[in-house]
């Protein structure tokens, strides 16, 4: 009987002691059995390291915005600012002025126009040409309003030869200066263009009118060179 008393015992004493450990590992985190554990490793997401962690950019590698400012660096030159248009060249030829003196006031006139191509002199324009002349310089200056650009610098007559079409039409072939003639854009940067002669030869026709000598067409010969 006491036997039997002692094995009871023992056995309630060893299920005390399972249960009780039992206990002591869910504590600690163990899942009990029969429950699935969950997973602690979040999912990566954009931006992010394949470990999970956030990402934080290198200030040395380009990204959307570009890499960090550097204070100490020297900023670049700002692009010169383009000079402003010069004024309009008075028309100031009299009714009975040579036809040098016309086609240099009209060269005068024409290159100002294509400073400032916006804003045109129809009066002067009128005043010293007509015909296929004037409708060109007309054509050439809405081109530049349109495309935003002008030019910078005028042509200088180096000399003129003239020679008589009749009692009111005169031919002048005129060897022209371009050196310091530029197209430029409107921001003042230069338009591109093939190299050209410093000096260019030009057949002007002048009509005679009513209020004197007019320009009234413009030939290209070729070859231009004087």
């Amino acid at each position: 009987m006491a036997l039997l008393t002692v094995a009871v015992l023992l056995t309630a004493f060893m299920a005390y002691r399972t249960a009780d450990r039992d206990s002591a590992d869910r504590d600690a985190g163990e899942p009990a059995p029969g429950v699935e554990e969950e997973s602690t490793d979040a999912p990566a997401t954009a931006g992010n390291d394949d470990g999970g962690a956030a990402v934080t950019p290198d200030d040395d590698e380009p990204g959307v915005d570009g890499p960090a400012p550097d204070p100490s660096a020297t900023p670049p030159p700002d692009r010169p600012e383009p000079p402003p248009p010069t004024p309009p060249v008075p028309v100031t030829i009299e009714p009975d002025a040579p036809v040098e003196d016309v086609l240099e006031t009209w060269l005068a006139v024409s290159d100002q126009s294509l400073t400032d191509p916006s804003n045109l002199d129809e009066t002067g324009l009128e005043r010293l040409a007509t015909g296929s002349a004037l409708e060109q310089l007309r054509s050439t200056a809405a081109e530049y309003d349109i495309a935003g650009l002008r030019q910078q610098g005028r042509h200088e007559i180096v000399s003129l030869e003239t020679a008589a079409d009749g009692p009111d039409e005169v031919s002048v072939d005129a060897c022209l200066d371009r050196r310091d003639v530029r197209l430029l854009h409107s921001d003042g940067s230069p338009v591109l263009v093939r190299d050209l002669d410093d000096r260019a030869l030009r057949t002007f026709v002048l009509r005679r009118s009513p209020t004197g000598w007019q320009v009234a067409e413009l030939r290209f010969p070729e070859p231009d060179a004087c």
